[in-house]
């Protein structure tokens, strides 16, 4: 069995309630629960579910759907909308 901090679970709650509302938003016949599932390259091919437990991994997952970027992205172009580098760099 895992033990699972209580921030964590706050992360997946998170990014799962982003992910079912982004889907209905959108339109899209994506199930919300499969995504959370399923080994992604935005997570170097691990799954949502267990990726976002991470502070980062989440970040990223509630940036690419905050900003409809498609279901899987390469993480160096979310790394870079997320660092705190002022000069794009």
């Amino acid at each position: 069995m895992m033990a699972v901090r209580r921030v964590s679970l706050v992360r997946i709650a998170c990014v799962a309630a982003e992910t079912g509302a982004r889907m209905q938003r959108d339109g899209l016949a994506v199930d919300p629960v499969g995504w959370m599932v399923t080994p992604l390259g935005l997570f170097d091919g691990r799954a949502p579910i267990e990726a976002c437990m991470e502070r980062d991994e989440c970040s990223k997952a509630i940036l690419l759907h905050g900003l409809g970027l498609g279901l899987d992205a390469d993480p160096s172009v979310l790394d870079r909308l997320l660092s705190d580098d002022d000069d794009g760099r």
